[in-house]
């Protein structure tokens, strides 16, 4: 007994359910959006975060159908799977019973052409006892049926070779039909094994074409994730330069300042000491005070 598989029925509504987002969500972000411009930095930061929340959305959706489609696929691989073990194994069945009725209708074959051979030689037999009866009542009526023997003799020849005749050619019949029927066997079971190669040549052409769009899908998601990678840090660094830029410009004045302090201080003659002692003070205060201007320097850079 078969049950036949009924699809499931799957909906817009269901679908949209996975996906976290609606139509009814974007077309309220598509008028949120519309009235967006560049031409202030507010607006131009405005545009630049929808762009970003599009994108993501966006890749978020496809790797959504991505991992829904995923069992589908994997449930047609495994159909085909089983359907193809399950034709092996009934071919395996039925192979050997098609040899085992070839080997029996042989045999019939062989069996009537058998007794159709031990007919035609009862017949024979009983025309050569008819041929015996018949010579023996002319010989005796020689005399008398002398004309009329010999023409049932030669009647008789007549038949006996009409009917070796007739033997011969429903013998070659037997012969012609029973290499026909090994033909057509022969045929059936050629026919049978080049369908079978040629289910199998393209079952494996099915797998080999979604293997190699399973892995353009792959490359095409790795692609847009490095894309948006990048469209990311750049924007980062575009940010990060322009805070920078904002900081120094701020820092400038003190920077300044701090730079002519520490222009001074390097400016700051030492004196000439006599004593040991005096000249590692001047040495040590020195450094320090290079140290000091170097820091000076430092700020706002």
């Amino acid at each position: 007994m078969t049950t036949e598989l009924v699809p499931i029925e799957i909906t817009t509504e269901a679908l949209l359910a996975h996906y976290g987002v609606t139509p009814e969500a974007i077309e309220l972000k598509r008028a949120q959006y519309a009235a967006l411009t560049c031409d202030t930095p507010a607006g131009y930061e405005s545009t630049r975060l929808a762009i970003a929340e599009c994108r993501m959305t966006r890749t978020a959706i496809e790797a959504r159908r991505v991992a829904l489609k995923h069992p589908a696929v994997a449930y047609g691989r495994k159909v085909d799977e089983v359907a193809k073990n399950l034709t092996v194994l009934i071919a395996s069945i039925e192979e050997p019973l098609q040899s085992k009725k070839a080997i029996i209708d042989q045999a019939k074959a062989r069996a009537k052409a058998e007794r159709e051979a031990a007919e035609m030689k009862a017949v024979e037999e009983a025309l050569k006892a008819e041929k015996a009866a018949a010579d023996a009542k002319i010989k005796a009526e020689q005399e008398a049926e002398a004309a009329r023997l010999a023409a049932a003799r030669a009647e008789q020849d007549a038949r006996e070779k009409a009917f070796e005749e007739e033997m011969r050619v429903k013998r070659e019949e037997e012969a012609k039909r029973a290499a026909e029927n090994q033909r057509l066997l022969e045929a059936a079971q050629a026919k049978l094994r080049a369908e079978r190669e040629a289910v199998e040549a393209k079952q494996r052409d099915i797998e080999r074409i979604e293997i190699e769009r399973q892995a353009r899908v792959d490359a095409e998601a790795a692609a847009e994730r490095k894309r948006v990678a990048e469209e990311e840090a750049a924007i980062k660094e575009r940010e990060r330069q322009v805070e920078t830029k904002r900081r120094l410009e701020a820092l400038r004045p003190d920077a300044e300042k701090l730079h002519a302090l520490a222009g001074a201080l390097r400016a700051v003659p030492m004196p000439a000491v006599q004593s040991a002692a005096a000249a590692a003070a001047v040495v040590a205060a020195e450094d320090r005070i290079g140290e000091i201007a170097t820091r000076l320097e430092a700020f706002g850079r």
